[in-house]
């Protein structure tokens, strides 16, 4: 069993937060280490720590005797290479700092990790010494290595409690160290009971660093999504966690006859509306007005535009678009199922 030493440390108590502040909750502490029986990793690792201008043909060399292996680099330029394919550009380095590597059987992580070191009371992570040619000469570097354990995706203490999506948190921007057995912990001790945990991975089962979790009750559920942010400090690393509610409607639930892409988050309204009914209800100077909304991130060109009243002649509506919104988007808004 995992055992955590807590340190928690608040601006009020839990009675005290303030529906219209987002006060972050701290988790200071150590993850503890993990043991396996008999593990299955994701093809997919994390490396990092890697030379600026490190290429993927040094890469390639590193970790093709490990197995077949490809690399993928962070970012929207992310490029694929193999061995012995003409990659062009890709020889050249990138300013990153880590780098993905992927490789075809899960059997070949095993291999890299016997061939790794650990730290005593590690919680995840690897270290591999990287050989890679700079200015003809044979420089030896130590990575990072950080493995995913596919068991590791999914949390439940209880299979019989119902899991329910009107309880359930996105959590965004997770450490690729958290696990969902480590994030029940914390968030169990935050905010109250929790049932579930799930993270998110991609198609070749690794974490891409958002989650859901399910509380048992609703003072935790709002408890968690009035805070917004929690910041989660350890020795290896410190992480500022965003905090959201998970919806699933999209109907406006003023007028019911439009779809509303616009979902406050305050308490007082937390319900999805259109463009027209959100400007009704928040108009400028009301109380309503310093709430914040949530919006689905749609491709721009498939965005609708909203409506807002000009503030000079209430009579005349101006279309903008979403994308041009001060509010922060849901981009996490995928059709994840519980």
């Amino acid at each position: 069993e995992f055992q955590y030493e807590l340190s928690m440390s608040y601006s009020n108590s839990h009675q005290q937060v303030a529906r219209n502040e987002r006060r972050a909750y701290v988790w200071t502490g150590e993850l503890a280490p993990r043991t396996y029986s008999h593990p299955v990793f994701s093809c997919k690792i994390f490396v990092g720590g890697v030379p600026w201008d490190v290429t993927e043909d040094a890469l390639l060399e590193a970790f093709g005797p490990y197995g077949r292996c490809k690399v993928e680099w962070p970012g929207n330029e992310a490029r694929f290479a193999r061995p012995g394919q003409n990659r062009g550009t890709a020889n050249r380095g990138k300013v990153t700092g880590y780098v993905y590597i992927i490789f075809d059987h899960e059997h070949s992580v095993r291999q890299l990790l016997d061939h790794s070191s650990q730290e005593f009371g590690s919680a995840g992570e690897w270290y591999f010494r990287l050989k890679a040619k700079r200015n003809n000469t044979i420089e030896n570097r130590q990575v990072q290595i950080i493995p995913w354990v596919v068991s590791d995706a999914s949390y439940v203490e209880d299979p019989g409690n119902r899991l329910d999506a009107k309880k359930t948190v996105f959590v965004g921007a997770l450490h690729g160290m958290i696990t969902a057995h480590v994030l029940f912990s914390i968030m169990n001790e935050l905010y109250g009971k929790v049932v579930f945990v799930g993270i998110d991975t991609d198609k070749y089962k690794y974490p891409i660093g958002s989650g859901r979790v399910t509380f048992f009750s609703h003072s935790s559920y709002f408890r968690a999504i009035e805070c917004a942010f929690l910041e989660i400090k350890t020795s290896k690393f410190s992480k500022r966690v965003q905090i959201d509610p998970f919806l699933e409607e999209s109907e406006c639930m003023i007028c019911h006859q439009a779809l509303g892409p616009y979902f406050c988050r305050d308490r007082g309204c937390f319900r999805y509306h259109c463009g027209v009914c959100w400007v009704r209800r928040h108009p400028p100077g009301s109380l309503n007005a310093t709430h914040r909304y949530l919006t689905r991130n749609t491709p721009r060109n498939n965005r609708e535009p909203v409506q807002v009243v000009n503030l000079g002649n209430p009579a005349t509506l101006d279309q903008i678009s979403g994308a041009r919104s001060m509010f922060m988007p849901l981009s996490w808004m995928l059709p994840l199922s519980l």
